[in-house]
């Protein structure tokens, strides 16, 4: 069964869709940092970088595409509430708002970046590039000279989980103003 173009346009434009979906993502983060890398923090020294693991990758994928959807949710809102579309008309593709890996840009977008510190800003960047391509390939397209962003830092969780809660506390402030409950 083949899905329709109005049914495209009804899924991107839910908020409620990008929310679940980047919960979902987040979810299966947690389990591997708990599973691999919480008892190991929970014995260095405060401050240490560097735990060695074959589940980085898939760690900080997961996180960021979690991030990602969490971002692109609330960018729905924001485009709803302004009568912006979310779908290009006839074309059957998002807007250019909805079709990137950057969560700096997104959070920009958002109007979140303002409110975060630097190492909420720093994990934004390097999740970007777990999501664009260090988390699912050895090399990048074309060499920049970025630096490479698989490296865990003790304070990495606590900077995603307080990313996560600006974001819920925008959420929350779009439903309450739009009568409805917000996704968690």
């Amino acid at each position: 069964m083949s899905k329709t173009l109005e049914q495209f346009t009804r899924g991107a434009s839910e908020p409620r869709a990008w929310m679940q979906a980047g919960n979902d993502l987040l979810k299966a983060a947690w389990l591997i940092w708990d599973s691999k890398f919480a008892e190991a923090f929970g014995t260095l020294p405060k401050g240490y970088r560097g735990i060695p693991s074959e589940l980085f990758d898939p760690f900080f994928l997961l996180a960021g595409f979690g991030l990602e959807n969490l971002l692109k949710g609330l960018r729905v809102h924001q485009l709803l509430r302004g009568k912006q579309t979310i779908v290009l008309l006839g074309q059957g593709k998002l807007t250019t708002d909805l079709v990137t890996h950057d969560l700096t840009k997104l959070a920009k977008n958002t109007d979140i970046h303002p409110l975060l510190s630097h190492g909420e800003r720093g994990i934004l960047r390097r999740l970007t590039l777990m999501t664009k391509w260090a988390g699912r390939y050895p090399v990048e397209r074309t060499f920049t000279g970025e630096l490479n962003p698989r490296l865990l830092v003790s304070t990495d969780r606590r900077d995603i989980e307080s990313i996560v809660n600006y974001i819920r506390a925008a959420e929350k402030e779009f439903w309450i103003v739009h009568r409805s409950t917000p996704i968690h």
